[in-house]
């Protein structure tokens, strides 16, 4: 569809190089593998961007360990819960800790987060042949009929899908750009943009 509210793009979110934590974050989520893929969205609000950014601060997360060891806590406490319809009480396996549900940790950890992600969406974008602005105008120009030749239904659906990647892409490196001068800001500036 040309105005597709469902557009998606495919995001590998890697260890940091040299993550002095990664062996201890790989075991407390019995999780050996060195990335995790996400189909990210331009709403914010979708539960795939909820465990996308939730990751991205797992992953990007280097203070005290502590903060990280604690959370596992709570999420242990959780699962260790038994099910009253059966006698012997199981404990349910697919509760605890995975790295899904972790809130904002830290300010710092919060700005290495949207800028990984910007640089994440940079390196995806610079991947395509053509820029979301070239496109927007071979669609437009084959909508009108201006094209140097009509685009066949696999090619426009081709197009359709790239550009909407594109825009995903775009949104998310927009969103970074709007929320790291907000992290930087002082209590002293929060006053005064709150004063008007």
């Amino acid at each position: 569809m040309r105005n597709n509210d469902a557009n998606e793009v495919p995001l590998e979110i890697y260890y940091p190089e040299g993550d002095a934590y990664k062996e201890n974050k790989k075991e407390m989520i019995s999780d050996s593998s060195e990335f995790k893929k996400f189909r990210v969205t331009d709403n914010l609000r979708e539960n795939t961007m909820h465990e996308f950014f939730s990751w991205m601060r797992f992953v990007m997360f280097d203070e005290n360990y502590i903060t990280l060891i604690d959370f596992e806590a709570r999420a242990a406490n959780k699962s260790s819960y038994y099910d009253d319809s059966d006698d012997e009480g199981r404990q349910d396996n697919n509760r605890g800790f995975r790295a899904k549900e972790l809130p904002a940790l830290s300010i710092q950890n919060e700005t290495r987060v949207l800028v990984r992600m910007k640089l994440e969406c940079m390196k995806v974008l610079a991947g395509y042949a053509t820029s979301l602005e070239e496109d927007l105008k071979i669609l437009e120009d084959d909508a009108e009929g201006s094209g140097p030749k009509p685009l066949t239904e696999n090619m426009r659906n081709a197009v359709l899908m790239r550009s909407g990647e594109k825009k995903v892409l775009k949104y998310l490196m927009d969103t970074s750009d709007i929320m790291l001068p907000l992290f930087k800001m002082t209590l002293q500036d929060a006053k005064k943009s709150v004063k008007g």
